[in-house]
Formats: structure tokens, C-alpha cells, sequence
């Protein structure tokens, strides 16, 4: 089965690769040795899933449509769970214990935490510009604004941005490699 159109994101999690995809409003879970879509998860529609994030029982998925926070079951391929968010979630990371959203907003950019157990918010943490892209590398939560041009670096016990980065061109990517954050541009 070929994979279906439009991939924003992609996460490898629970042995298989996860696929966003925006004009299906639908996940696309890939057998990680196969290639092969073994299982496409429409969301709730309307539908536009962008970024992926797992805590390890649940993959988390951002709608930017419909403004909310999805949470699927990995074992049954199902949707099990929506957190409403104020406006356009983009990125998202986990922290060990809780689920790192990044609000995209003219107004009001910022991180929001949410607690995955109760699929609660917990927190907010305001930005000078949307974080796009996030990344946790065992101590700090890290969030980049493309629009922005910056790397924010936040302290996620203390819910308090520690050092703001300038990024020429605009962090697009991030990974972290257990010594360093990787920054695509």
C-alpha cells in the first residue's frame, strides 16, 4: 500500500514509522521493515495532523484544524482521546512526564504542557514568536520559530525560557543526539 498523500511528519515509534497527513486529516502507521502502510487512522474531521510525539503508551498528534491535541492508541490503531487547545497546535515533545504543545498564534504565542494521564493542561510558558518544531534532550525542552528566527531553550520544571538562540534561515528541524541539538535551517 503506497503512502498516502502529503506527508508533513514522521515518527518512529511502537516498531513502526508514523506518518502525518494534512489533506487526508489521517495518520498513516508503515511497517518499519516492509515500508508498507499497514494502517491508515482518519481523525476526527475536519482533520489536519502535523506533528507526532509518543510518550511511550500513546502517540500524540497535533490538529492544526481543528485546534486540538489527539491521542492514539498504538495497540488498536485507534483514536482514544482529544485535548482542546486555544489555537493551531504545531509541535509537540515529551518530557518523561508531561506533553510539550507548541501554540502557534499572532497574538499569544507559547508552550503549553499538558498532563498525558489526564489529557489535562497544566501550563503555559509565553514566547515572543510560535514554536514550529520541539525537541527534549533529557534536562531542557527546546522549541523552534522558524518565523521567529530563534531557538528557544526552556527549563521544563520551572516552566521558564532559560536562553533564546538566534537561528538565521529558521529552525525547521530539531533532534537531539544525547550531546547536542541538531538544528535543520
Amino acid at each position: 500500500t503506497p503512502l498516502g498523500a502529503d506527508p508533513a511528519w514522521s515518527l518512529f515509534a511502537f516498531g513502526s514509522v508514523w506518518v502525518t497527513l494534512p489533506s487526508l486529516g489521517a495518520v498513516d502507521r508503515v511497517d518499519a521493515v516492509s515500508g508498507a502502510v499497514v494502517a491508515t487512522i482518519p481523525l476526527t474531521p475536519p482533520a489536519a495532523p502535523v506533528s507526532l510525539a509518543s510518550d511511550g503508551t500513546r502517540l500524540w498528534v497535533s490538529d492544526i484544524r481543528a485546534n486540538t491535541v489527539v491521542a492514539l492508541d498504538p495497540g488498536t490503531n485507534a483514536v482514544v482521546g482529544s485535548i482542546p487547545m486555544v489555537t493551531r497546535p504545531i509541535g509537540l515533545a515529551f518530557d518523561g512526564s508531561s506533553l510539550w504543545v507548541g501554540i502557534d498564534s499572532n497574538t499569544s504565542p507559547s508552550l503549553t504542557r499538558v498532563d498525558p494521564l489526564t489529557q489535562t493542561v497544566t501550563g503555559t510558558v509565553r514566547l515572543p514568536s510560535s514554536p514550529f518544531v520541539l525537541a527534549y534532550d533529557g534536562t531542557d525542552l527546546w522549541a523552534g520559530s522558524p518565523a521567529g528566527n530563534l531557538l528557544f531553550r526552556v527549563n521544563p520544571g520551572r516552566s521558564v525560557v532559560t536562553a533564546t538562540l538566534p537561528v538565521p534561515g529558521g529552525p525547521n528541524g530539531l533532534a537531539v543526539d544525547g550531546r547536542s541539538i541538531l538544528v535543520t535551517n
